[in-house]
């Protein structure tokens, strides 16, 4: 399952889950994808499959989307970094 994070009209507190239940349920592995509109690049991550520990794979997600900087950047996931302990 391919998921890329759609930019709201405003700033998340989190992410929506939908994809990652479904990817859990079928079994079949999350391959993230985000859009570096400064580099004008596709950013591709490695598949993965869902574990038993949510909290600890969304940590991963967000760690993923957190850097790219999208159209609009101040929408962006930097600021749900520091909810994840280090």
């Amino acid at each position: 399952m391919l998921y890329h994070r759609k930019e709201p009209g405003k700033k998340v507190d989190r992410l929506k889950t939908g994809f990652y239940h479904i990817a859990k349920k079928a079994g079949i592995p999350i391959i993230m994808a985000g859009l570096d509109f400064t580099k004008k690049e596709v950013i591709i991550a490695e598949p993965f499959y869902t574990s038993d520990d949510e909290a600890k794979d969304f940590e991963h997600i967000i760690r993923f989307f957190a850097p790219i900087p999208g159209k609009y950047p101040e929408l962006g996931l930097a600021h749900l970094l520091k909810e994840i302990p280090v």
